[in-house]
């Protein structure tokens, strides 16, 4: 299991190579499709326990996540995001599981915009079944994504 940071950070890394812009609600988008597909999978959380999803406006969103990209507002994610001690955590390359998943993810979703994605992500079960702002429990976001495929 990762924190949500190393996650969005490997997400980040991975776009910036391949040339491709991330704003903070594409990052949640991609976050959100990369667990799910993870759990779909390993039938294993990829996520730390402390770090949940919840239904916002424009989609699943983790708050930490949001709390540290949101002074990008809508302009492109420059930097990864570094601890208190200045230092950028990714995923192991090691964790031939997750590249593979979110190489998945960035092919399907990775050209599409903010805001299709955050439209996307309205029509699942895991956001039409969660009361606004609740949290999205995992047993939820598990169950929908065993019923998806890429680029749903």
């Amino acid at each position: 299991m990762y924190n949500a940071i190393v996650v969005a950070n490997s997400i980040l890394y991975k776009m910036g190579n391949l040339g491709k812009e991330v704003r903070p609600l594409k990052l949640q988008k991609l976050l959100y499709y990369t667990v799910g597909f993870y759990y779909k999978k390993c039938e294993k959380d990829l996520l730390c326990p402390i770090d949940n999803f919840y239904k916002w406006g424009y989609g699943p969103v983790e708050p930490d996540i949001y709390h540290y990209f949101e002074k990008y507002r809508y302009k492109p994610i420059s930097k990864l995001h570094k601890d208190e001690q200045g230092n950028i955590y990714i995923v192991s390359f090691d964790d031939k599981d997750f590249y593979e998943i979110l190489d998945k993810v960035i092919a399907f979703y990775g050209d599409k915009g903010d805001f299709v994605l955050s439209d996307m992500t309205h029509k699942h079960d895991a956001w039409l079944k969660t009361k606004d702002y609740d949290l999205i429990t995992r047993d939820l976001i598990y169950e929908t994504f065993k019923k998806l495929d890429y680029g749903e």
